[in-house]
């Protein structure tokens, strides 16, 4: 009698494991080279229900990383088109990934790893401070550095005209990383170009 108690106790603990999703993943910033401690990821399901798919994903667990920036979710697998991984840290930029259902198999771990990018400002000041006539014109943008995001730094054009134009520009960018500025002084009908590159160190 024990022995086979013991043999269904060991086939249900089997048919249990198989049913269940376990992911090992890790956070990390690619731009420090550092694996991130205390960033919160939550994973939610586009759910399957009386056959029909629901395009709204609803959560199902969370978890937060420890020092060395790992984390781990576990939970009974459910009818899914999909998944939703939303992983969020103070200071850096939100990042939201999905994956296939079919890519996270029940009863083998998934292991992802997920790159954050952190914050940074640039406060940009341009100002005619050698100005010469009302048709003076100054064209600037950024052309790397640029995330899609609000209030992020983009390639759009900004342009200014006359002796007295002085404006101040602040936009978020990734930080530790290169950020080009190129710009265009017309004056005298002449038109000269000009470019610089600004390390954003993270979170300044």
């Amino acid at each position: 009698l024990t022995i086979i108690l013991s043999g269904l106790f060991y086939f249900n603990s089997c048919k249990k494991d198989k049913n269940k999703i376990i992911i090992n993943g890790k956070v990390f910033d690619p731009n420090s080279g550092n694996y991130l401690a205390n960033a919160n990821v939550t994973i939610s399901s586009s759910r399957i229900t009386s056959g029909f798919y629901n395009s709204n994903y609803s959560d199902i667990t969370s978890a937060v990383t420890d020092e060395n920036g790992n984390f781990t979710l576990e939970f009974d697998r459910e009818k899914s088109a999909g998944y939703r991984f939303l992983i969020r840290k103070n200071n850096y930029f939100d990042l939201i990934t999905d994956v296939p259902d079919a890519d996270i198999v029940p009863g083998t771990p998934y292991t992802p790893t997920f790159e954050l990018l952190p914050e940074a400002y640039i406060k940009l000041h341009v100002k005619n401070n050698q100005p010469w006539n009302s048709s003076d014109k100054v064209v600037f943008f950024y052309n790397s550095g640029n995330i899609s995001c609000y209030q992020c730094c983009n390639s759009v054009t900004n342009t200014g005209y006359g002796v007295s134009f002085d404006t101040t520009t602040t936009c978020k960018t990734s930080g530790n990383h290169n950020v080009i500025i190129n710009w265009n002084v017309t004056k005298m009908s002449t038109n000269v170009a000009y470019s610089d590159t600004i390390f954003c160190t993270a979170f300044d």
